[in-house]
């Protein structure tokens, strides 16, 4: 799940993520909601579930879900390329 109120992504997470052959659902919030308040205390009863926040440096609030979409998919697809 990403969101700016996650763990700030690593190069050695991004390697974890990279390297492993377990398939990867991105979890993203709404334009008017984030995944905090979607989900509210049920976020920690998701099982292997980690909320990263992939734009740890973000000028905004929020970042468009377009944006986020690309820039995630980017940083993941890079250390892909990368570590494969």
């Amino acid at each position: 799940m990403t969101s700016r109120k996650g763990k700030t992504v690593t190069n050695p997470v991004i390697k974890n993520y990279a390297k492993s052959k377990d398939p990867l659902l991105l979890v993203f919030g709404s334009p008017s909601k984030g995944i905090h308040e979607i989900l509210g205390s049920r976020i920690k009863q998701t099982q292997n579930a980690k909320v990263l926040n992939f734009f740890p440096v973000q000028a905004t609030e929020t970042v468009r879900l377009e944006e986020a979409i690309l820039g995630t998919l980017t940083v993941l697809n890079t250390e892909q390329n990368v570590y494969n």
